[in-house]
């Protein structure tokens, strides 16, 4: 008997070896095929070979764990309200008893002659009984209305999380492109001062420059060439950022569609809406998040005063089966036996009366809560009026500057040889001509960024139908 075990286990071992042979070749034809004909697999979407900030906000979003997580969370606090308000698994119960009594009774008739009797007896009852818990439907009303507005939270939250990705997302989009168009005229003031200090070095062998202009000079290149390279660090790191937000290939480039609006006719724009307010607070998922934290209080209030409405709790039927036996034994020896069978039915119904519920704390917590989230949803309110009052005060501000500076820089004309006196203050005037128009252009960069600030405000980053003209 035992001799044979080995057999069948290495026959078994065998089976399973050819089986799992013949299952991995079909396995690894399909793999083949499915390598050596790419045409007929699913071809991923094409990445597009520009991005704007929309286009990458749309798909940090998709790929970030953190918004899906926060919507699921949604989900699951109003399941979590609901099931206060589901039906309990009913209770069923079996009962059996079993009691047995011995008697004695002694007696005395009026010509004084006494007879006594024993007796035992015994009573069964057994039986099955259901009970099934009611909920409370005035309750339940409320509590499902908490849950309604404890999702619209956290959806709320997933909304705050969307807005600050996006302007997460602008902040590094504004730094790249602006960046970028800096570096290009440092570039072009870098060209000047190089070709500024090959002059030099021909004056100082020519015994005209001194060797003070020339370090002078060598200072300012350096400064410009540090100010450079760190300007090439902000653009490499603002697109590294944008690319793993927006859940892009390591190795596909990313090149930016800068589609920004006129930012004086924006300005105006934006100061001669008077709707502002109103719709900011219409998008606002912070307004959002404290109105529904509010509504949520209030159920809960409304569901804690209905606890004081007295109810039904649970319902129970049963049924019950008796047995009832006596046996006695009179004195002159004869034996008596009776019985009796019966069984019944029972319904109960149990009802909680809210004594205490009266003096319960959970309607002063409830209204606690609304007032926090009122006075929260008020603070809202205010913020909101605040910051667009500021931002786009500063935005016209700042257009209005930009403006005067450009009027005034277009007055002068670009320094040529031939308007210099001298190659000296040729380089010295188109030195200053350069650094002019990084100052207009440090300008232009301050109104993008109060643009987003302005769009974080109103909760919305589709802001670019009017183009830069």
């Amino acid at each position: 008997m035992f001799k044979q075990v080995p057999v069948w286990l290495f026959t078994l071992l065998c089976a399973a070896g050819c089986s799992s042979t013949k299952t991995v070749e079909p396995a690894a034809t399909s793999a083949q095929s499915a390598v050596q004909s790419p045409s007929t697999a699913p071809a991923e979407p094409a990445l597009p070979s520009t991005f704007s900030y929309p286009m990458l906000i749309e798909r940090a979003l998709t790929a970030s764990p953190d918004y899906a997580a926060t919507l699921a969370s949604a989900r699951a606090e109003y399941y979590r309200y609901k099931a206060r308000t589901d039906w309990r698994d009913p209770e069923i119960t079996g009962r059996y008893s079993d009691r047995s009594s011995d008697t004695f009774q002694h007696e005395r008739n009026v010509l004084g002659d006494t007879s006594s009797q024993f007796g035992d007896g015994s009573r069964s009852e057994y039986g099955p009984s259901f009970n099934v818990s009611i909920s409370n439907p005035f309750e339940n009303r409320y509590i499902l209305r908490a849950g309604r507005a404890a999702q619209r939270e956290k959806e709320a939250d997933a909304a705050i999380l969307q807005n600050e990705v996006s302007r997460v997302i602008y902040e590094f989009f504004v730094q790249a492109v602006y960046e970028t168009k800096a570096i290009a005229l440092l570039r072009e003031r870098e060209t000047l001062l190089l070709s500024w200090k090959k002059h030099l070095n021909e004056q100082r062998l020519a015994n005209v420059a001194t060797q003070s202009d020339l370090l002078t000079l060598e200072l300012k290149l350096m400064r410009l060439q540090a100010t450079l390279a760190q300007k090439m660090i902000t653009v490499q790191s603002a697109l590294r950022s944008l690319s793993v937000l927006a859940n892009l290939p390591s190795d596909h480039p990313i090149a930016l569609e800068a589609s920004f609006p006129n930012w004086r006719t924006t300005a105006e724009r934006l100061a001669a809406n008077t709707r502002l307010f109103d719709v900011a607070c219409a998008n606002s998922p912070d307004l959002v998040n404290a109105h529904a934290a509010y509504e949520k209080a209030r159920a809960e209030g409304n569901a804690a005063r209905a606890r004081q409405i007295p109810w039904f709790t649970s319902a129970q039927a049963g049924y019950s089966w008796l047995n009832n036996d006596t046996t006695s034994q009179r004195a002159d020896g004869r034996q008596t036996t009776g019985g009796t069978d019966s069984d019944e039915w029972e319904v109960r119904l149990s009802m909680t009366v809210p004594v205490f519920a009266w003096m319960s704390s959970e309607i002063k917590e409830a209204d606690a809560n609304m007032l926090a989230a009122q006075l929260k949803e008020t603070a809202v309110r205010q913020r909101i009026q605040h910051e667009l009052t500021g931002y786009v005060a500063d935005l016209k501000s700042v257009t209005e500057q930009k403006t005067t500076y450009q009027l005034q820089f277009e007055k002068l004309s670009p320094p040529t040889e031939g308007s210099a006196p001298d190659m000296e203050t040729f380089y010295t005037l188109s030195d200053a001509y350069r650094a002019a128009e990084e100052e207009f252009f440090m300008l232009d960069m301050q109104c993008a960024i109060l643009y987003g600030q302005i769009m974080r405000t109103l909760s919305n980053w589709t802001l670019t139908t009017e183009h830069a003209r």
